[in-house]
C-alpha cells in the first residue's frame, strides 16, 4: 500500500524537475528586469553627459542652480531668501 513504485518515484522527479524550472526561469526573468534598470539608468547618466559636453563646446554658460525668491513687502521687488533688498527689507 505504501510501498515504493516506479510510477511514485517518476512523479516525485517529474515535480520536482518542474519546481526547479519555475524557479530557474523567475530568477532569469528577475536578473533581466534588473539589468533593464540598470542600462536605463545608465542610458540617462550618458544622456546628462552627452548635453552637458555639447553645452561646453557651445561655450553656453551652465544653468544656475534654482534659488527660491520672495517678494518685498515694502516695494514689491522678487529678492532671495535671506538677503537685504535695496529699500533695506531683510528677507
Amino acid at each position: 500500500m505504501f510501498g515504493l513504485s516506479l510510477t511514485k518515484i517518476l512523479f516525485t522527479v517529474a515535480l520536482i524537475a518542474v519546481a526547479w524550472l519555475i524557479f530557474s526561469r523567475s530568477q532569469r526573468d528577475r536578473e533581466l528586469s534588473a539589468r533593464r534598470r540598470e542600462s536605463e539608468s545608465l542610458k540617462d547618466r550618458v544622456e546628462r553627459v552627452a548635453r552637458e559636453a555639447v553645452r561646453r563646446r557651445s561655450g553656453e554658460p551652465p544653468a544656475a542652480p534654482v534659488e527660491d525668491l520672495i517678494e518685498c513687502p515694502d516695494c514689491g521687488r522678487f529678492i532671495p531668501h535671506g538677503t537685504r533688498c535695496e529699500c533695506g527689507w531683510k528677507g
